[in-house]
Parts: C-alpha cells; sequence; structure tokens
C-alpha cells in the first residue's frame, strides 16, 4: 500500500494530527521525523517541517477525521476557557 501526503508543516503540529488520526483508527507516518529532530539542517529546506502521511486507501477517512477536528476547534474559540472548566467540573 503506498502512502500519500495529507498535510505539511511543524513537527509539534503534526505530532497533533497524528494523534487525532490515531485516534479515528486512521495510521499515519511523519516522514524524516527523527532526523529533523536531530539534525534540522541536514534535510536542507523546510528544515523545520515533515510530512504526514497516510495510507492512500483511507487518505478520504484522513481528510473527514481532520474536518472534524477542525470544526471542533472553530466551535471552541468562542467559549472562553473559565466556562470550559466549570463544565468539567459538573461532569
Amino acid at each position: 500500500m503506498r502512502n500519500v501526503t495529507l498535510a505539511l508543516g511543524p513537527i509539534w503540529q503534526m505530532q497533533l494530527l497524528r494523534t487525532r488520526l490515531a485516534e479515528h483508527g486512521v495510521p499515519s507516518f511523519l516522514a524524516d521525523e527523527n532526523l529533523k529532530t536531530l539534525d534540522p539542517v541536514a534535510t536542507g529546506a523546510l528544515s523545520f517541517d515533515v510530512r504526514l502521511e497516510v495510507p492512500e486507501a483511507l487518505l478520504d477517512a484522513a481528510r473527514a477525521a481532520l474536518a472534524e477536528a477542525h470544526a471542533e476547534q472553530e466551535e471552541l474559540r468562542g467559549v472562553p476557557w473559565q466556562h470550559l472548566a466549570e463544565a468539567e467540573d459538573r461532569e
């Protein structure tokens, strides 16, 4: 099965997206993550960015998972954090 690039960005951000994909059962891979962590300039241009790759057959599922995450993030933007903490305390 061939991997395709889903996103490109800073290592920390791609790790967060990778975690979100794992929550949805979508396997993913960060290309050159270890090398860029140890010696970012060894890879040349975009030395601090990594490619988030997923199996080609699961590309649509991966995009849907990240779209859902983006929608949740947008929904939370208007909610003050103190109200979130209070809601968690009630549960």
